[in-house]
């Protein structure tokens, strides 16, 4: 079996895989490293790859066997159209392994709805680039403390167009903003790529499912996914 680590901003998520098939996922706290190495010591995983994008967590702290973190060295499957590639996040680069995996024949555009809004494209095996913009929750937080009267929200799963509030507005202008924009990206790809594929992950990629107007597929384990597929690429 294969155990697959993500250790992003705020979250760690370990799957854990038999082949390309996904047996067992689990979602951490940065702080729950003891319960991590639980999950770790109870499936006994024969490989195992980390992908982590703050770069704290070190080989000491997991404990697994043949341990690998993915690096800008990692040999991938795909061909990364970046400069320079070390400073392309790890999540992105496992995002785009899994699209190209999922959907080896089509374009694929993957928006990622995490810490950060990130919209990236892949075609016939090469990432072709993409954006960053900020995520959900930065939007909201930012609103609040760069302003002296707008207050801090939450997210809702449902809002109007035009906001009749303060809270209305701000909900209108982050939820509704986000989805403008995803929208628009999809629109201005399938100009290009008339097959185009649209995969929607992330940790906020709920709030935005039901409200775009085009066909997609939800994947909120692609990261998973993708660090699969660099494990098994490097037999």
């Amino acid at each position: 079996m294969n155990l697959v680590i993500d250790s992003g901003n705020t979250r760690i998520k370990a799957g854990l895989f038999e082949r390309r098939n996904l047996l067992a996922a689990k979602t951490f706290k940065r702080n729950e490293l003891k319960l991590l190495n639980e999950f770790i010591v109870a499936k006994k995983p024969k490989q195992s790859i980390v992908s982590d994008v703050t770069g704290k967590l070190t080989l000491r702290e997991i404990k697994a066997e043949n341990v690998c973190f993915l690096t800008e060295k990692t040999q991938l499957p795909v061909k990364l159209q970046y400069h320079p590639v070390k400073n392309l996040g790890k999540d992105r680069i496992c995002s785009i392994v899994a699209a190209d995996f999922l959907f080896p024949d089509s374009p694929v555009l993957i928006i990622d709805c995490g810490t950060a809004l990130k919209m990236d494209l892949v075609a016939k095996k090469k990432f072709l680039g993409g954006s960053i913009a900020p995520g959900m929750q930065m939007r909201f937080e930012s609103l609040h403390r760069f302003t002296a009267a707008l207050p801090l929200i939450k997210p809702k799963p449902e809002f109007d167009v035009l906001g009749n509030s303060t809270k209305g507005s701000i909900l209108s202008g982050v939820q509704f903003g986000m989805i403008s924009e995803m929208e628009n990206r999809i629109s201005l790809h399938r100009r290009e790529f008339r097959n185009l594929k649209v995969l929607l992950t992330g940790g906020d990629w709920l709030w935005f499912v039901n409200h775009l107007k085009y066909s997609i597929f939800a994947a909120p384990e692609l990261t998973l996914i993708g660090l699969n597929e660099i494990l098994l690429f490097q037999k």
